[in-house]
């Protein structure tokens, strides 16, 4: 939840939008305002701006870094993907190893 004079980290999703520290200064039951007069949608962390344009758009995130660790893990989770495409199995996989990997990555589910 939002609290008035908290400090987030304002990611826009142009590459040429205004990314920075923001400031919310209002919390309501649907939207907050920010230091930019923009709003955003308190259930998804979206920014929206009067203008509407593609360059306004932006998502909310605790700090710089927790956006940084994000783009991270989804760079080491591509580099995952991509080397599983090109991959042979390799002899030691076995049925059982493949069930529990698969239970763990699309299910959250430990053996």
């Amino acid at each position: 939840m939002l609290k008035v004079g908290q400090t987030l980290w304002r990611q826009s999703v142009a590459i040429y939008g205004n990314s920075g520290p923001v400031t919310v200064t209002k919390v309501g039951r649907k939207w907050a305002t920010l230091s930019t007069c923009e709003k955003v949608d308190l259930k998804t962390l979206r920014v929206y701006s009067d203008s509407n344009d593609w360059l306004s758009a932006a998502t909310l995130w605790q700090s710089r870094e927790e956006y940084n660790r994000a783009l991270s893990l989804d760079a080491t989770w591509d580099t995952f993907t991509w080397e599983l495409q090109r991959l042979c199995r390799p002899a030691h996989v076995t049925q059982e190893l493949l069930e529990m990997v698969s239970a763990l990555l699309l299910y959250g589910i430990e053996q």
